[in-house]
């Protein structure tokens, strides 16, 4: 069942614009701290976990393809880090209302960038595929500092450029990333080309057409809070005023966890 949690000022604000109508909420003083506090917690504990996880993968992953036994170390290493960037990276995109890079509209925060989705009475939502670009190039960035090939001193590993791809699905999110590695020992080379897939259980498409439909209504609605419209979107739906001017949403699926924390998308509205 979908939650409503409103801040008292918009809660008051909502029973007057709504003509009597009215939609009891939890009794809870929400501010973007604590909301985000969760979330953040995770990102940071994930990012420290990536660097120490390194050899020690819990599973050993093995290519599709047959190859020596320290080539497939090679390939369980790079998929570890692969399994453990993607995750974190959708976490901080969730945090950062879908952008790795600078959003084309900004609201900056104490504890993070956002972005306005709705600015002078303009829609501004990315794409799911622009969701989707945003996360791959995080894993480009990172993929690099993760894998350091320091840790096999009897080879000599040369990597290629990366091609990271990222399909938004509808139950969840695939992520494929091709990454050529020339590994040498002694007079012997051999070329890795095998892929490192993974998929995230995160509903994102469902979550990029539920916040779509919100920035919609909202557009419609110039300053009203539809409540039933908003537990109708069987997603828990927090609404914080972080200015007069501003309303910052934070929608969060149950059914989407990355490492068992609900996931929550986080973006602003002009009012």
């Amino acid at each position: 069942m979908a939650n409503l949690i409103i801040h008292k000022d918009v809660y008051n604000t909502t029973l007057l614009l709504q003509e009597g109508k009215s939609v009891s909420p939890r009794k809870a003083q929400v501010t973007i701290t604590t909301l985000l506090g969760i979330v953040i917690i995770f990102v940071v504990t994930s990012l420290s976990f990536l660097y120490q996880y390194q050899l020690q993968a819990k599973q050993q992953l093995e290519p599709t393809v047959m190859l020596p036994l320290y080539v497939q170390e090679v390939y369980s290493y790079v998929l570890s880090c692969v399994r453990n960037i993607a995750p974190v990276g959708i976490a901080m995109l969730g945090t950062q209302s879908g952008y790795y890079e600078k959003p084309p509209f900004p609201l900056n925060t104490q504890e993070t960038t956002l972005a306005y989705y709705i600015i002078k009475n303009e829609s501004h939502v990315p794409s799911s595929e622009e969701i989707g670009y945003q996360l791959a190039l995080m894993i480009e960035d990172t993929l690099p500092v993760c894998t350091d090939f320091s840790r096999f001193p009897s080879l000599l590993i040369k990597p290629a450029d990366q091609d990271v791809n990222v399909l938004v699905r509808e139950n969840d999110v695939l992520v494929k990333v091709n990454y050529p590695l020339a590994i040498v020992k002694g007079a012997q080379t051999v070329n890795l080309n095998e892929p490192y897939t993974v998929t995230l259980p995160v509903r994102l498409k469902k979550i990029h057409q539920e916040v779509s439909a919100i920035v919609r209504k909202d557009l419609l609605q110039q300053g009203a809070y539809d409540l039933v419209f908003l537990l109708n979107t069987g997603l828990d739906v927090a609404l914080i005023p972080y200015n007069e001017h501003t309303v910052i949403y934070a929608v969060t699926d149950a059914s989407s966890q990355i490492n068992g924390i609900p996931y929550t998308f986080i973006f602003a509205n002009e009012k």
